[in-house]
């Protein structure tokens, strides 16, 4: 099997463009996130209040005109609030999948050509990470280093890292064996030129698809370390402190409007009822 070549005429990323038009929902999906991730990095431009500004007078109002989204338990603009946690909460994500590419992927690419010795060595390590629990050791390195959510995150990153590793690692030794790698070998081309200009282009696909996974999981465990108060500063938004605050808020009102619900039926007017009458007796 040779090698397709490229059409020198067809622009680099044009064949992934055709491929994602033909996809409504995925041009959709794209579209959304572009827009989320422009709002929060443009959040000084485009948020309407400081983040953290407080109005004791407007505290946990619903949606206004004044107010989209509402306020919060200190008078805090919700929306605003939102806009400036998701720069944290991206740039966090960014920072878990960023060292998941840069240790995942060259390691995996490097084991799966060469094999042997070195194939196994790093095969070993992998395991022994992916053995690892990545909560308890995050949890550590937060009371090393407390509050540092870039600590958590790369570390998270590097707990991750494996599993990019094992799929690269399986693409390569399947890549490695097609013709156009031998030929090139036989050519005289160098190790780094085989697997940057050759083997690369061949696994570039696994490589998306589990950095676009990991991605998720990045965010939703920096959301949960942030729920629980392990990352920032409390008032610093991010939207995993959020929903831990609304949750409290939620739970709150559960129960106000419960007790208002109890006492309304106790305030009701009972319904009349209509008088007994003896029962006849027959004669």
């Amino acid at each position: 099997m040779t090698e397709p070549a490229a059409d020198p005429a067809t622009p680099p990323g044009t064949s992934l463009l055709r491929g994602l038009a033909r996809r409504p929902v995925a041009v959709c999906a794209a579209a959304f996130l572009v827009v989320l991730a422009f709002v929060c990095i443009a959040a000084p431009l485009l948020a309407p209040f400081d983040p953290s500004a407080q109005d004791l007078t407007r505290v946990l109002t619903g949606p206004t005109a004044h107010n989209l989204l509402g306020t919060d338990t200190l008078g805090r603009d919700v929306l605003s609030r939102l806009m400036y946690g998701g720069r944290r909460s991206l740039l966090s994500m960014t920072e878990g999948w960023a060292v998941v590419l840069v240790v995942g992927a060259p390691l995996g690419l490097v084991a799966g050509y060469l094999g042997g010795g070195v194939d196994a060595v790093l095969d070993r390590f992998a395991e022994i990470m992916m053995a690892v629990p990545a909560l308890v050791l995050v949890l550590v390195v937060l009371s090393i280093m407390p509050h540092n959510e870039d600590a958590a995150m790369v570390t998270f990153g590097l707990l991750g890292a494996p599993s990019m590793f094992r799929v690269v690692r399986s693409a390569t030794i399947k890549a490695r064996e097609e013709l156009f790698v031998s030929a090139a070998r036989i050519a005289g081309a160098s190790r780094a030129k085989i697997i940057s200009r050759h083997l690369l282009p061949r696994v570039k696909g696994p490589i998306i698809v589990q950095t676009t996974l990991f991605a998720a999981y990045a965010l939703l465990f920096e959301s949960g370390i942030a729920y629980l108060g392990l990352t920032s500063n409390p008032s610093t938004p991010t939207w995993g402190g959020m929903v831990a605050e609304a949750s409290t808020v939620l739970d709150q009102q559960r129960r106000s409007a419960r007790r208002r619900g109890d006492g309304q039926r106790r305030a009701a007017p009972q319904p009349p009822q209509a008088p007994r009458t003896a029962p006849r007796r027959n004669s």
